[in-house]
């Protein structure tokens, strides 16, 4: 079992927040998006990658919708999304995106909000909140 401090990692400041770089390997990457309090993550697809995201704390909007902790989504390349954090505090997704090397990382904004979707949650609903 390691701690906390055990682990280094790189960190990318972003406009919503700041990015965990936790590990990038051949063919994909696993990050920590940090989402300040108030901020957003503009609408934007990635026409060249697939990404998994598991938002792990309760607070975040997703497409204008609430979206619980422990929800996982899947996003297939070219799908548009946005999140928005309306609470007091900074709030997380883990993000799994591939293919990464290779590729180029294309951020495509979308102009307008994306289509309300459903996802896959996986905490108790007393965890939800």
């Amino acid at each position: 079992h390691r701690t906390g401090e055990e682990l280094f990692y790189t960190q990318r400041e972003a406009p919503f927040g700041r990015v965990d770089v936790l590990h990038e390997g051949v063919g994909y990457g696993l990050y920590r998006l940090h989402v300040r309090p108030g901020a957003h993550v503009d609408s934007h697809a990635h026409p060249l990658m697939e990404e998994s995201e598991l938002v792990l704390g309760a607070g975040l909007l997703l497409q204008g919708q609430p979206v619980g902790s422990g929800t996982a989504f899947h996003w297939p390349g070219g799908q548009p999304r946005r999140y928005d954090n309306p609470t007091e505090r900074e709030q997380t997704v883990l993000c799994v995106a591939r293919p990464h090397r290779g590729v180029p990382a294309v951020v495509a904004p979308t102009p307008t909000l994306p289509t309300p979707v459903r996802g896959h949650v996986y905490f108790p609903p007393e965890e939800q909140a």
